[in-house]
């Protein structure tokens, strides 16, 4: 599924990506693609995880490269 975003969305400097797989929370995952270091999946897997959304994928692709927004951007 990421990489058929990465294709779709191939104009896009990142896609940040993170899923949350299980009732439990049996697997989860985040990757940052070039975004700051652990601003991008690990921010995504952490809002999955608040808003409790369980048997999730939420890729966010970033098309502007100028200025950072910084973790909380992404998070927004």
């Amino acid at each position: 599924f990421m990489e058929r975003m990465k294709k779709e969305n191939w104009k896009g400097r990142d896609n940040c990506w993170g899923y949350m797989i299980g009732e439990k929370e049996e697997m989860e995952k985040g990757n940052d693609d070039g975004e700051g270091r652990g601003r991008g999946g690990v921010a995504i897997v952490e809002v999955l995880k608040k808003k409790d959304l369980k048997n999730s994928v939420v890729v966010i692709t970033g098309y502007f490269g100028g200025i950072k927004l910084g973790g909380g951007g992404v998070i927004r």
